[in-house]
């Protein structure tokens, strides 16, 4: 049931490697030195660097203790068969480490969800109040060590309570949006728009003058 795809020298191996459809890899070494040529550039396209776990299948009579070296001390994705030639114990083992592939990706998914909740308002997907506070510091502190200006905006929405009991909550989160939108719209890539309350708001602007900040104030 695989599709299998060969390369006959390392630079068609790394060219291989780079496919996206690559899911495993076998690697049949000429040399089993760590530091050498060859595993210096597969490894740039092999678990951990790339998420495609591999083989190694040795040649006969490969000393198994540097083959085993190449494995030590590495958070790869990877093993080893001590005999080339006994394919189902092989391809059972490329199946462990596809699964515990997909599996790592799975929790590096979850793991990434967790750390945006703590760091975004769920409601509108900029900085949270915590957050905010941070990178608040942050930015203070920063700008007292360079001497350069930064300046925080604070925005409050008028009038925001009667919407959401003359409407409904739900509309009450479109308006939200359209003002977290707005900000993302309206400030650079280095500014960082919050909300930090309800109806509450703030954006920093590292390396922004009063003035210029008016300007960004203006516009929002």
């Amino acid at each position: 049931g695989w599709e299998v795809r060969t390369a006959g020298h390392l630079a068609e191996s790394r060219a291989l490697l780079g496919s996206p459809v690559v899911r495993a890899a076998l690697v049949y070494p000429l040399t089993l030195l760590r530091e050498g040529a060859e595993w210096r550039t597969l490894a740039e396209g092999l678990s951990p660097h790339r998420a495609i776990p591999w083989m190694v299948v040795p040649w006969t009579d490969a000393p198994h203790a540097a083959v085993a070296q190449l494995l030590d001390h590495t958070p790869a994705l990877a093993d080893w068969v001590r005999d080339s030639s006994d394919w189902p114990e092989l391809e059972g083992r490329l199946k462990r480490l596809c699964s515990l592939q997909e599996q790592r990706a799975v929790l590096q998914q979850r793991v990434s969800e967790l750390e945006s909740q703590l760091v975004l308002d769920h409601k509108t997907g900029l900085a949270n109040d915590r957050h905010f506070r941070d990178r608040l510091r942050v930015e203070f502190e920063r700008a007292q060590r360079h001497k350069v200006p930064a300046t925080l905006l604070m925005l409050d929405l008028d009038f925001f309570k009667q919407i959401n009991d003359s409407h409904s909550y739900e509309y009450g989160d479109a308006v939200l949006m359209a003002v977290s939108d707005t900000l993302r719209a309206c400030v650079r890539s280095i500014d960082i728009p919050a909300r930090i309350g309800g109806d509450e708001f703030a954006v920093i602007l590292p390396s922004t003058s009063p003035r210029e900040a008016a300007v960004v104030a203006h516009r929002i």
